[in-house]
């Protein structure tokens, strides 16, 4: 999910070399996505992916590296997680602090500590949905405190 146009995304992703992990169909842009389109904070963005998505307010994790994109995140019902890997090293003590102050559950300074954290605890790769009922997925933050979504 991006308040930008959906080409600078794509553009993005294939330059950091995550393409590979947000298929074409599961990308959104404020910008191309909405009939009416309009920037983060506002929720719009997110409510329509989830809908898209057919996902359940709160079983999606976004993932977040502006206060903007933490907020509107947060109220359209996701847990958020931030992340710090594009925010240049002087400013990242400041985005960390400001993105917890908007809602986000924990911040990581990389894509993979993020991955890391997020994968289930469980004997199989990913949960099946009988594995997912009834259970939590805890994020480790960097600090080693647990937030519990």
């Amino acid at each position: 999910v991006t308040s930008s146009a959906a080409s600078r995304l794509d553009a993005c992703l294939i330059a950091t070399e995550l393409d590979g992990l947000f298929p074409a169909h599961a990308r959104f842009s404020a910008e191309d996505s909405l009939t009416n389109p309009i920037s983060k904070p506002d929720p719009a963005i997110y409510r329509f992916a989830r809908r898209q998505m057919d996902v359940s307010a709160g079983c999606g994790v976004a993932v977040e590296d502006s206060v903007a994109g933490v907020q509107s995140a947060v109220d359209a019902g996701f847990p958020t997680v931030g992340l710090l890997q594009f925010v240049p090293a002087e400013e990242r003590v400041a985005r960390a602090c400001a993105l917890r102050d908007a809602g986000a559950a924990a911040v990581f300074p990389t894509w993979p500590e993020l991955a890391q954290s997020i994968v289930p605890r469980t004997t199989a790769p990913w949960p099946t949905d009988h594995q997912r009922r009834g259970t939590r997925t805890t994020l480790r933050t960097s600090t080693h405190q647990e937030a519990s979504t």
